[in-house]
């Protein structure tokens, strides 16, 4: 686009405990040299949404990751090139839209989505849950969910996984979830996606990870909505 557009951005329901950065990014084009020019960058203020106590409301501890109004501060998937994100207005759990990943591999793929830094350390010591809808393509996927949280250190570090299937069958009908963080251990997991194992905590969740395991299928597919930290 030629020109100057302006824009605002839609707002965030999260935590943003201390922002140190604020990042811009050009998508791939064809051309070796870009340019963008920024001005007038700003924070406003506007008077927040209604929304329900699970939509990240600080008087009931609950922090969302994705619904309808809220996507986290981004959406992302895995592996590059392999896995696409889609709103996907045809069938949602709730609201208006779901969130579908459509993975173009045999192997492991999937995504996730992020929040600003919330502390879950003391909602998970009050047996706080994981809350989400969830259906597969075929029904017989293994679905495996983690969490990453930013170390002391700086670097990123994932948890360990909880598979889905051992608190419910995955079925191509949405069913909603709840899995207690407790469930979650309290070390990190083995070098994953070029990630080093380290010091997983909970005070600094940056993302919520949906993995689908190998399925020997080239073309997959799975859907989560209304995904939620609940006290």
């Amino acid at each position: 686009v030629n020109g100057l557009k302006a824009f605002r951005p839609r707002p965030l329901v999260a935590r943003w405990g201390e922002a140190e950065v604020l990042s811009v990014e050009c998508g791939r084009t064809d051309d070796p040299e870009q340019v963008v020019y920024l001005d007038d960058i700003r924070l406003i203020k506007e008077a927040p949404a209604k929304s329900s106590p699970l939509s990240g409301n600080e008087s009931t501890g609950g922090f969302t990751f994705f619904d309808d109004r809220n996507y986290g501060g981004n959406l992302w998937a895995f592996p590059l090139g392999k896995t696409d994100i889609i709103l996907d207005e045809t069938n949602p759990a709730e609201g208006k839209k779901g969130l579908k990943f459509a993975v173009h591999t045999e192997n492991r793929g999937g995504g996730g989505m992020n929040l600003a830094d919330p502390n879950l350390d003391s909602i998970r010591k009050k047996k706080g849950k994981l809350e989400f809808w969830l259906r597969t393509q075929e029904g017989d996927e293994e679905i495996e969910v983690k969490f990453i949280c930013q170390g002391p250190d700086g670097n990123r570090y994932r948890s360990r996984g909880l598979l889905v299937s051992d608190y419910e069958k995955l079925t191509p009908k949405w069913a909603l979830f709840r899995l207690p963080l407790l469930d979650w251990p309290d070390d990190g997991e083995e070098e994953y996606h070029g990630e080093r194992s380290g010091p997983f905590t909970w005070d600094r969740i940056k993302d919520v990870e949906f993995d689908l395991l190998p399925t020997g299928r080239p073309d997959n597919a799975f859907w989560v909505d209304g995904v939620r930290i609940v006290p």
